[in-house]
Parts: structure tokens; C-alpha cells; sequence
């Protein structure tokens, strides 16, 4: 494998169309999307609520409740890390009928031996209060 340091620009862009093209497809949002993330030693925080471990993730990915969603990407934002890669992603979405809402989302990647897996994962609409 390439040093991942050097290509971690490359890495991120890829992950964020191959996560987004899973998550927005009802068919593979639970079942394909859950084998991103590295088993037990993963978390994830959406819209506050903490999940960890897969069994948690799947079950929240599961309790979503709409079934269609379409998103546009405004930037991706990528670093190195030691083990793995920073990804920063920030967009607006719909679902539904909803209207369009613009959102946050990071996910830091570990490197294995088996490809790049999720290990920490925040998503937030970004909503503005007076």
C-alpha cells in the first residue's frame, strides 16, 4: 500500500463519494454502510446522540426514517494523521420533501491492512438560532 500520508487528499475525496453513495441509497444505507466502520471501536455522534460499536450505528442507521435524499458537496477537507485520515465534509442535503438544510460531517479513518475504516464519525445540520 502507498504511504497514505502522501495520498491522503485522494483518499478522503474517495471515501466521501463511495460513504454518500451508500448512505443515500435506502438498499445499502444499513446493511453495506455499517462493514465502513471498524467493528467495536467505532463511534459516532448525530446530531448529539452518541452511538458506539456497530451494533449501535446499525440501529440508528436503521431508525432513519426517510427515503430520499439528495445531496450536493461544498467542500471536503482532508489531513493526515499518524494512523489514518482527518476527512471534513460540509454540503446541503434534502430529504424527502423537507426542505434543503445545509450540514457538517467529519469522520477520522484508521488505515488497516484490509483499506481505510471508520473509527469516529460527527454529523450535524447546520441550523441557525436567533
Amino acid at each position: 500500500m502507498a504511504d497514505f500520508r502522501v495520498q491522503f487528499e485522494e483518499i478522503g475525496q474517495a471515501f466521501v463519494k463511495h460513504y454518500y453513495a451508500m448512505f443515500d441509497d435506502p438498499n445499502s444505507r444499513t446493511n453495506s454502510l455499517i462493514n465502513l466502520y471498524l467493528q467495536e471501536q467505532c463511534v459516532q455522534t448525530f446530531e448529539g446522540s452518541k452511538s458506539a460499536g456497530v451494533e449501535q450505528i446499525k440501529a440508528r442507521l436503521a431508525g432513519l426514517t426517510f427515503q430520499k435524499i439528495q445531496r450536493g458537496i461544498t467542500s471536503v477537507d482532508c489531513q493526515p494523521l499518524s494512523d489514518g485520515v482527518l476527512v471534513v465534509a460540509m454540503g446541503q442535503l434534502k430529504t424527502d420533501d423537507d426542505l434543503p438544510q445545509s450540514f457538517h460531517e467529519s469522520f477520522v479513518l484508521r488505515s488497516t491492512p484490509n483499506g481505510f475504516f471508520i473509527t469516529n464519525n460527527i454529523f450535524r445540520l447546520v441550523l441557525h438560532h436567533n
